[in-house]
């Protein structure tokens, strides 16, 4: 009787272990799953974030070249603006020598004037290639005037005094950060839109719920598909305002400095 009790809790002792040994399995069956799965999700952010590297790459370097563009552009006006001088100087000097030299005077002024046209078309022209928040803030007072020295209604004294003052307005555009709360340039944003522009190289439009925004590029709205790029477009507006503490904030830019590109932080 003591032989037969004995067999009968070696046999249930085996049962025991056979059944944990196939839960053990089961659950290294099921860790091993679950390993493969978060593997495959590994291996798909990695592709979509090696892709978004190569597209903001390619973003940073056109931006790279506007910023280079825009910089020759700038010193060529400041160039013009020399030569202006210039030619002022030498309007005044003649007058003050030669009282009598009305013909000369008259030779000298429309010169002036012409060149002053000249130098108003071509400021008006890279002040369309400005971000529109920017080109908006010199292109009518250039307008203005190319009209008025074309009507002969506006002395060249003057005429040149405003010029130089625009373009210098316009190169303080390059070093300005704007915020601007409105109507959306964009269809596509319905309601009260926020415009931030950083210098003369970047604009971009969100909706007030920081849910979808646009960037400007190369005379176009360009959609930012990235939710969490329009909500930090949002939040860097509310901080430009006051409305809420400074924080680090990503934006889809980048800026070049002199000795090459780095990106914006």
């Amino acid at each position: 009787m003591v032989w037969i009790l004995t067999l009968s809790l070696l046999l249930l002792s085996g049962f025991s272990t056979e059944a944990q040994q196939g839960n053990i399995d089961e659950e290294i069956a099921r860790v091993k799953k679950e390993l493969a799965k978060i593997e495959t999700e590994r291996a798909k952010v990695k592709k979509e974030r090696a892709k978004d590297k190569t597209e903001f790459a390619s973003y940073q370097s056109r931006t790279a070249q506007k910023v280079t563009a825009l910089k020759n552009q700038i010193d060529s006006t400041g160039g013009q603006i020399k030569a202006l001088s210039l030619i002022k100087d030498s309007l005044e000097s003649s007058l003050l020598k030669e009282n009598t030299g009305i013909k000369q005077q008259e030779l000298l002024q429309k010169r002036l004037r012409e060149t002053l046209l000249s130098s108003c078309s071509a400021l008006l022209a890279e002040s369309q290639k400005l971000p529109p928040l920017a080109s908006e803030q010199v292109r009518g007072s250039l307008t203005y005037l190319r009209s008025e020295l074309s009507a002969a209604s506006v002395d060249n004294t003057e005429a040149l005094h405003r010029f130089v003052q625009i373009a210098r307005d316009m190169k303080t555009l390059s070093r300005e950060i704007q915020v601007a709360e409105g109507a959306s340039p964009v269809s596509n944003i319905t309601g009260t839109a926020y415009r931030l522009r950083i210098g003369t190289v970047f604009e971009a439009v969100v909706d007030s719920k920081g849910e979808h925004a646009f960037y400007r590029d190369k005379d176009e709205w360009v959609p930012i598909e990235d939710a969490s790029l329009s909500g930090s477009l949002l939040k860097a507006v509310k901080i430009r305002e006051g409305k809420t503490v400074p924080v680090l904030v990503n934006l889809p830019f980048a800026s070049v400095k002199e000795e090459g590109a780095e990106d914006a932080k």
